[in-house]
């Protein structure tokens, strides 16, 4: 049995029909802000972040060099050689932690793509119902607004009310004696039960 709905106004049909585009256009524009911001990270990850932290390496070894070089100056001219201890053990800490950084970019350069090519797929899977989907729910909307306003322009036959009777039925009115009764033949007699 089909459903039925309770359609108060045409005018809300419509006004949903709107919302429903309006929400379809925004969709759109969010996917390709998606898409647009997915290639910027990767981009950003592969190309930037990549080649700034490679950089970085390679300035920090020769800081360590140059820190390992002082203190190994300091040590032959002074005793006292703290400060460039101190230079050392940063510059090492310094290059470590870039190192760090850089696998931690690679890491991510490597595994962002597959990342990437699933969120594509859902993303084409969510595109093509925007696009095959919502003309056929915004052409059902128009249909339904149409058989409505179809159906509210009909006028129901008018009746004179001079000229209608209008027949009444009383119970009171009725003889029972006029009725008849058909019989009903007893189950128990056939079973030879009385």
């Amino acid at each position: 049995m089909a459903e039925r709905a309770r359609v108060t106004s045409v005018d809300e049909i419509r006004k949903f029909r709107h919302a429903m585009g309006n929400f379809m256009d925004d969709m759109r524009s969010a996917l390709l802000l998606v898409r647009s911001d997915m290639v910027r990270t990767q981009n950003w990850i592969e190309y930037d972040q990549l080649r700034h932290w490679e950089s970085t390496v390679k300035k920090r070894t020769k800081q360590l060099s140059q820190a390992r070089n002082d203190l190994n100056r300091k040590e032959l001219t002074s005793d006292r050689s703290t400060d460039e201890r101190r230079a050392l053990d940063r510059a090492k800490h310094q290059l470590e932690d870039s190192k760090r950084k850089l696998r931690t970019v690679r890491k991510w350069a490597k595994w962002l793509p597959g990342e990437l090519d699933k969120l594509t797929g859902v993303m084409q899977q969510l595109n093509g119902v925007i696009e095959r989907d919502s003309p056929a729910a915004m052409s059902t909307l128009d249909q339904i607004s149409k058989s409505i306003q179809s159906y509210l322009a009909l006028h129901a036959p008018t009746v004179d009310p001079q000229s209608a009777s209008v027949s009444t039925f009383n119970i009171e009115d009725v003889d029972l004696a006029d009725i008849t009764i058909p019989e009903i033949a007893d189950d128990h007699s056939e079973d030879g039960q009385s």
